[in-house]
């Protein structure tokens, strides 16, 4: 059983739905709170990407104001300090004797000095801060940011209107029949309150609602991700039921699961019929008859709408939540990408004339395969970046989490990869290497280290990597393009993409984010993750970033990545680089 309910005769098997779930514990409008609130927290992620600051009060656990450093990053400095006083000294010297007085006075006049220069450093600061701020200021509200922004906030609110309307909608629809059934008891203070298996039905009714918008985008992912915290649950437990639904939704449509054209009016109908007699005030039953037969049969059969062997969702709820969804095969196949064919087709052999040996490399054998054990309702791709064998293209990303993901590696312009490699791996091993490691770790700021500052001998032996250093950075942008492009056509079929890069990689992932932001294209990258990447600091670029990522960017630098210091010495990235 759920918890306890008001009538102890219904069986084990029940037949629940998300207001049943809810309608037992009163807890319909903190849901509704809860869900509304999370996408509140989504929007305001969007607004502070184009912010130039953020006042403290956003921080309830930080006593600080937040300033922008010369990169525009967030800076905290101490909101109360002392202010800076002048040293003061007493009159009274005639118990010193004349050394004593001497070294008094060397002693004022010292604390003297460094009191001007600690005010000229000061104000040094507060000169370099506030322009810093000037130029992040004309920066968000340049042309581009400014529409930029705006786009990004008309794709949320879409988004926002069409899942959590349909979330709402279908809640008040049941609770309403629910009403009428004359259910509903109960009090607790908080979602988390509720018996966990409780908690687990509630988010897997919210994300088979989701899924019923035909595409499982990286805001209903995000957006479920966050709503973990209000039901008190792991987020293992979204992870395993993601893989159950993926799983279930394959193996039914393996099943040649086909709901035909008069299933589906009649399912249209009785929804149609659903609202127009809440709307009147008439009473209606708690169940859809004869919309479910065979339709959601396979689905039930394959685990969907289930938290625990003999407990979940009625066959009615999963056809409802799921949609067309529950009734399409073809739909489901083109959810994931027509089961993987289109990253391995004539599709992503098209690309292969813009960047050569361009594919989609599955991680695990049966990736590609029609094994519907293997589906997942998200992708990873990895992209390597320095690369000595073949192999090495696909071993690196072998880490990504089986339950979590379906995995893919990026081939691209493998033998440019290889030369740059090769080309490296020699080079860090000479001795002309060595003594350039030691002339980078002589400077502070080695990552805008220019040519100039490097031995002539150290320069000349370079030619052995700047040739194929430099001709894949160009071809990184192509690629990064070409991926762009690959993802906005839907090559993953309707599933958030995790973008996983070092060295080369990591670049290939920034132009490919950048090339998304150019062209307004939102609702694709769930998660980045840079390590050593070869791209600028700028903050231009990390903006275009973030607004076309809905969940986390991480940049996993070394600031003693003295190799990549020397490749990018020729390189005029003013503002560093971001791998270091």
């Amino acid at each position: 059983m759920i918890g306890q309910r008001k009538n102890d005769n219904k069986s084990q098997q029940q037949e629940e739905t998300l207001a049943t779930l809810l309608a037992d514990a009163g807890h319909e409008e903190l849901f509704i709170q809860a869900i509304s609130h999370v996408a509140s927290s989504m929007r305001n992620d969007i607004e502070n990407t184009f912010s130039i600051t953020r006042s403290a009060d956003q921080d309830e656990t930080a006593d600080v104001e937040v300033h922008l450093d010369e990169y525009g990053v967030p800076q905290g400095v101490e909101a109360s300090h002392e202010p800076m006083m002048s040293p003061t000294w007493s009159s009274d010297q005639t118990d010193l004797t004349k050394q004593e007085q001497k070294a008094l006075k060397q002693q004022k006049k010292s604390e003297e000095q460094a009191f001007k220069q600690r005010q000229k450093a000061e104000a040094s600061e507060t000169k370099h801060r506030e322009k810093a701020e000037m130029m992040i200021t004309n920066e968000v509200q340049s042309e581009e940011f400014r529409d930029l922004r705006q786009k990004a906030i008309d794709h949320f609110d879409q988004w926002s209107s069409q899942a959590l309307g349909r979330i709402e909608d279908e809640l008040r629809l049941e609770m309403k029949e629910q009403q009428d059934a004359g259910g509903g008891v109960g009090k607790v203070d908080s979602l988390a309150e509720l018996p966990e298996l409780q908690r687990m039905l509630i988010l897997h009714s919210c994300l088979l609602l989701l899924l019923g918008l035909e595409h499982y985008g990286p805001e209903s992912r995000v957006f479920l991700k966050r709503l973990l915290s209000h039901l008190d649950l792991a987020n293992i437990v979204l992870v395993n039921d993601e893989s159950k639904v993926a799983q279930g939704l394959a193996h039914a449509a393996d099943s040649g699961m086909n709901a035909d054209a008069e299933t589906q009016k009649r399912i249209h109908d009785k929804k149609i019929a659903r609202r127009w007699m809440i709307g009147a005030g008439a009473a209606v039953g708690a169940t859809l008859i004869g919309v479910t037969g065979g339709l959601a049969a396979p689905l039930l059969a394959a685990g969907v709408g289930s938290a625990m062997a003999g407990v979940g969702l009625g066959s009615t709820a999963v056809a409802t939540y799921l949609g067309a969804m529950a009734g399409s095969a073809p739909l489901i196949g083109i959810f994931f990408g027509a089961y993987g064919g289109k990253m391995a087709g004539e599709m992503v052999g098209n690309y292969a004339k813009e960047v050569s040996d361009f594919a989609f490399i599955p991680v695990r054998k049966s990736t590609f395969s029609k094994d519907a054990d293997s589906r997942r309702l998200r992708v990873a791709i990895g992209i390597s970046g320095w690369v000595t064998e073949d192999a090495e293209v696909v071993k690196p990303w072998q880490f990504i989490g089986k339950e979590g993901f379906e995995a893919y590696a990026l081939r691209w312009e493998l033998g440019t990869l290889l030369d740059m490699g090769h080309g490296m791996t020699t080079y860090a091993k000479s001795a002309t290497w060595g003594f350039a490691k030691n002339q980078a770790i002589s400077h502070t700021f080695f990552a805008t280290l220019s040519a100039a500052l490097w031995p002539l001998a150290v320069a000349k032996a370079s030619r052995l990597v700047d040739n194929p250093f430099t001709m894949a950075l160009q071809k990184s942008i192509k690629a990064g393009r070409v991926l762009a492009d690959a993802l906005c056509n839907k090559v993953q079929g309707e599933r958030p993409v995790t973008l996983v890069g070092y060295s080369m990689g990591a670049r290939v992932i920034v132009a490919c984010l950048e090339e998304l932001a150019k062209r307004r294209e939102f609702g694709i990258v769930e998660n980045v993750v840079l390590a050593g990447a070869a791209n600028s600091r700028d903050t231009k670029v990390w903006r275009r970033i973030r607004a076309v990522v809905y969940g986390r960017v991480v940049n996993a630098y070394s600031s003693s990545d003295f190799l990549l210091a020397f490749l990018f010495r020729t390189h005029n990235f003013t503002t560093g680089v971001a791998g270091l």
